[in-house]
């Protein structure tokens, strides 16, 4: 195993989410599974593993090195493909399309001197990269009640496999892998949450092998998902390369104070004292926060592996540059599809759920993010899943990823997958305002009702002063008033970094997204 092993294990084992008894295993699976040498020179790509599922209905690259000019054939279920290394080593083939097929066989890869090895166990399906920060990577053990589901996700057409945590200067070709594995109750546990419940929901209703590509890492942003040229070629860049020129400038203070801290716990330790958890190291050069770092060291070795979509939860940590992110996201969606080949592949988003945090000053930061996140839309074959009732005040790593597995889930059915399903909450129209008060209609909206009390919908007139406001559902339209406002021109539902009810909901249950009729830039923070 290489350098980065050490330093992936090192950050999972610092969690405090992770059981001390899971330590031992998730240590053995990865040494397992790290990326090895094939026959004599060739090596394939650090995704192809026993286990694997290749994409069904697209051409299927399978990519590795070998010597320069050296022969090497890849076979499977029939087809033979051969090609030679390139000057630098590289090689590629593509497979043609293939149909679904749950029954795994095995991919042979020989060398020029007729050596085979061979990846078992090797199924056909849809795979879909789950990708993002830390609600994209939580694995399932940490969601709501999870013994029941983890006991009960024996499926060996469920699998999955997590890229390490892997920051990188450069674009790299190879990267540290927990290899493809199976769902089961001894594995799924550490599989994404998300994308485990959505692929359960998928299996069930397709019926044919999904693979999960997960390549996630907590607290990180959109930035640092994108390529060098991608971040410089943005309409943004000057804002990205100012605030990780801030982080460069205080690296040194903030390594200081690590540095004394982490002799103070080291002491506390050595002595028999409690020390409690280890100091974590600051942000800084070859960070995750540094940008293009995880496109180059965890993105780059997975492409172009061929998938049905991607699934993506992440806009947290830009939340306090919400106004650079729209030109953000849809630049890196196009680079990614750009860098896939592979049309435009699905991307699937989540709307932030709801959350208290503490740095927000004005308590609508996540709000306008939230519609910040609405860019991507502009993008063909994009679609997003709504959180705003979900989420937990006090708990940013919310637990009911059952739920959010089921809305991603409904999304894809209801778009790449053509079913007849209701995939999305009521969806604002339009506003009138007469007679004191706000008419608000909706499509989507068969069924409509509201569901719990609080301040979600709030009012305002001529003076922009918002107030609490009570609605009622009539048809398609919601009617809303307040005793404060005898003369509306302006109405928010549940536009908050942390709305409380009550909650807009459909016949399918799945809650409007928030809105406002203003265009008010977010508030000075509260002194």
């Amino acid at each position: 195993m290489g350098k980065n092993v050490f330093v992936y294990l090192n950050s999972v084992f610092q969690s405090p989410f992770i059981p001390m008894k899971m330590h031992s295993l998730a240590a053995c699976v990865l040494a397992a599974t790290a990326w090895l040498p094939l026959a004599a020179s060739v090596t394939l790509a650090p995704v192809f593993t026993d286990n694997a599922v290749l994409q069904r209905g697209k051409s299927v690259t399978v990519w590795g090195k070998a010597d320069p000019g050296e022969t090497v054939s890849v076979a499977f279920k029939g087809q033979t493909k051969t090609t030679q290394a390139g000057a630098d080593g590289k090689w590629a083939v593509a497979l043609a399309p293939m149909q679904a097929a749950a029954e795994g066989a095995v991919l042979t890869v020989t060398d020029g001197k007729g050596k085979p090895t061979a990846l078992k166990n090797v199924v056909v399906g849809d795979v879909w990269m789950c990708t993002g920060q830390s609600n994209m990577e939580w694995p399932v053990r940490t969601a709501l009640n999870p013994e029941k589901d983890i006991a009960a996700s024996a499926n060996p057409l469920i699998r999955h496999l997590k890229i390490a945590k892997t920051p990188a200067d450069s674009p790299q070709d190879s990267v540290e892998t927990f290899g493809w594995q199976e769902a089961s109750p001894e594995t799924t546990g550490e599989f994404s949450a998300p994308g485990y419940f959505f692929a359960r929901e998928i299996q069930k209703e397709i019926g044919v092998p999904i693979g999960l590509l997960n390549i996630s890492y907590g607290g990180t942003m959109v930035e640092a998902w994108m390529s060098e040229q991608a971040v410089k070629s943005n309409a943004q860049y000057k804002g990205v390369q100012d605030k990780w020129q801030r982080t460069l400038d205080s690296f040194p203070a903030r390594q200081a104070i690590y540095e004394k801290k982490l002799a103070e716990w080291q002491a506390k330790k050595a002595g028999g004292k409690s020390a409690g958890r280890a100091p974590l190291k600051p942000e800084g050069p070859g960070s995750r926060q540094q940008p293009s770092s995880l496109y180059n060291g965890m993105l780059h070795p997975a492409i172009p592996y061929a998938v049905a979509g991607i699934l993506w939860y992440q806009a947290e940590a830009n939340a306090a540059r919400h106004t650079e992110y729209g030109d953000l996201i849809r630049g890196m969606i196009r680079q990614w599809r750009d860098d896939f080949k592979q049309g435009d592949i699905p991307f699937y988003y989540v709307e932030l759920a709801n959350n208290k945090r503490a740095g927000d000053l004005t308590g609508y930061q996540w709000a306008y993010m939230r519609e910040a996140q609405r860019a991507a839309l502009q993008e063909p074959d994009t679609a997003w899943a709504t959180a705003i009732d979900i989420g937990e005040s006090n708990n940013a790593h919310f637990k009911n990823k059952q739920a959010l597995g089921h809305r991603l889930a409904l999304t894809a059915l209801g778009n790449y997958y053509g079913k007849n399903v209701e995939w999305m909450g009521p969806q604002f129209e339009g506003a009138s305002f007469a007679d004191g008060a706000a008419t608000l209609k909706f499509t989507h909206a068969d069924g409509l009702r509201l569901e719990g009390r609080g301040d979600a919908f709030q009012l305002a007139g001529t003076d922009g002063v918002y107030h609490p406001a009570q609605a009622k559902v009539a048809g398609e339209t919601v009617i809303v008033t307040s005793k404060d406002v005898p003369a509306p021109t302006m109405a928010r539902y549940c536009f908050a970094t942390d709305p409380k009810g009550p909650i807009l909901r459909n016949q399918a249950g799945l809650p409007a997204s928030p809105l406002r009729t203003d265009t008010f830039p977010e508030p000075e923070p509260k002194k």
